[in-house]
């Protein structure tokens, strides 16, 4: 059952690590584990340097961290964490009020007029603005083809480079455009890697049809010593 448990991520296997670098954290958990097993019998007395280590040793700080061998282990000297997530106040207050939020816009027929024409003319602005946000979206790319054709392909001009990035809202008005320009040298390195990439392929190409040949000739070469007469294509259709 606690396999299955471990599975399906309801607690974790962990290892105490000790913010003293001096004290190793498997050492010293197994020491205090051995101590707790072992029962101590009435004869036998311990000694005060003893009790005194597993004091300190109790009240070093550790801090827990997962296991890389997330597997159940039933023995003593092996620590496990239950993972619960309870639902804090915070959670509840905004529950809350998305419910009286939702409330309160089917009930919007029964609110004052003054705030009925505020918050039309706020939805206006704000339908305006995502308008134009699109529209600088569009006449971005615009700008950019026209250019990159009338220059064919040397001037690349970016209206708003980061207006469709996944920024914050200021840092995609930030820079406000971006220009690079290719010179002659620019053009022939890019022509250079070009023939370097179509070399490597029609050399991996070949690579592979070597091989594919190789493999062919082995098989024939397996068919033969067993008994059996390899034939083309050609003497096939023949026969």
């Amino acid at each position: 059952m606690l396999r299955k448990f471990l599975d399906q991520e309801m607690f974790r296997r962990v290892i105490k690590v000790y913010k003293d670098k001096n004290l190793p954290s498997e050492t010293i958990d197994d020491t205090l584990r051995q101590r707790k097993t072992n029962s101590i019998s009435p004869n036998e007395t311990t000694n005060d340097e003893d009790l005194k280590e597993k004091d300190k040793i109790k009240k070093k700080k550790f801090k827990l961290e997962l296991h890389n061998d997330q597997i159940f282990i039933d023995s003593i000297n092996e620590f496990y964490v239950w993972i619960y997530s309870p639902t804090t106040i915070k959670q509840y207050i905004i529950g809350g009020l998305l419910v009286i939020g939702c409330i309160a816009v089917c009930l919007f027929p029964l609110w004052p007029t003054q705030v009925r024409t505020g918050v039309y003319y706020l939805s206006i602005i704000l339908a305006s603005l995502l308008g134009l946000l699109l529209s600088l979206a569009v006449i971005k790319y615009i700008i950019f083809a026209m250019i990159w054709f009338l220059t064919m392909g040397k001037i690349k001009f970016w209206l708003l480079p980061n207006l469709t990035e996944d920024v914050g809202f200021i840092e995609s008005f930030i820079p406000l455009y971006i220009i690079s320009i290719k010179t002659n040298d620019e053009k022939k390195k890019e022509m250079i890697l070009n023939e370097q990439e179509n070399e490597e392929k029609d050399i991996s190409i070949s690579q592979l049809k070597s091989i594919d040949d190789i493999n062919e000739e082995n098989k024939r070469q397996k068919l033969a010593e067993d008994g059996f007469e390899v034939l083309s294509k050609d003497e096939l259709e023949t026969k």
